[in-house]
């Protein structure tokens, strides 16, 4: 099946979306230049030959490929692609992305690692994913980590991340630096807010660092984990 427009289509339309539901693609889909924002939810992409899913549609802004069972997608040319959502695709291995991409969403991939080489990016979501290390770009406004395998994230200097948010992973180091939002709900963490050098953490859940002994009290087991956790900060608390 070939889906195509011609481009002489009115502009008086309006049609600023196309969106196919359900079912198997197994040619090209050929769009007019008219296009600006495309949804393919679960439509049967994983044929070869969608490599080349989109065949002329160069104005499209924003493509959304979720649930396309997609294992290898190459977007580098679409020039004014600004957000892309690749979500719910669990056999993706690899994919490229056009330099104009500010907003990517690779959510519930099954990803156990992941490094971008693009450094347009100004959100990028890697949440519900199977994450156990990740080499972000180096400028991003959001990282959303949430719902990994992350043991171990260093938010390094040469990393300009205004914020992340590392909710439900599996932390035991982290580090930061200044001027960074770092949101650390995790299973290990209990609820608190923490100011490091005007550095706003979330800390939700209990840390995990200290057991609960027979007949101790919660607000002194809390009390301690806290210590320890602003001690790794440079903080001194009483």
């Amino acid at each position: 099946m070939e889906i195509q427009f011609p481009n002489e289509i009115s502009q008086n339309l309006l049609l600023d979306q196309l969106s196919w539901r359900p079912g198997a693609v197994a040619t090209p889909i050929i769009t007019p230049n008219f296009v600006t924002k495309i949804d393919l939810h679960r439509v049967n992409l994983h044929f070869p030959l969608h490599l080349q899913l989109i065949q002329s549609a160069r104005n499209v802004r924003d493509l959304s490929l979720r649930a396309c069972n997609l294992r290898v997608l190459e977007l580098r040319n679409f020039e004014f692609l600004t957000k892309i959502d690749l979500s719910n695709n669990p056999n993706l291995i690899r994919f490229s992305i056009p330099s104009s991409a500010k907003v990517l969403i690779v959510r519930n991939c099954g990803l156990t690692d992941f490094s971008i080489e693009t450094d347009g990016l100004n959100c990028l979501d890697l949440a519900h994913n199977k994450l156990r290390r990740v080499a972000p770009q180096r400028r991003l406004g959001l990282l959303d980590l949430s719902f990994n395998s992350l043991q171990n994230f260093d938010v390094s200097e040469h990393f300009e991340v205004a914020k992340v948010v590392l909710w439900r992973n599996e932390l035991r180091y982290f580090m930061l630096f200044d001027d960074v939002e770092i949101d650390l709900c995790s299973q290990k963490l209990e609820w608190e807010i923490v100011q490091y050098k005007g550095i706003i953490i979330d800390i939700i859940k209990k840390f995990g660092v200290v057991e609960k002994r027979k007949g101790m009290p919660q607000n002194l087991v809390r009390c301690e984990m806290l210590r320890r956790l602003y001690r790794g900060f440079g903080i001194v608390r009483q």
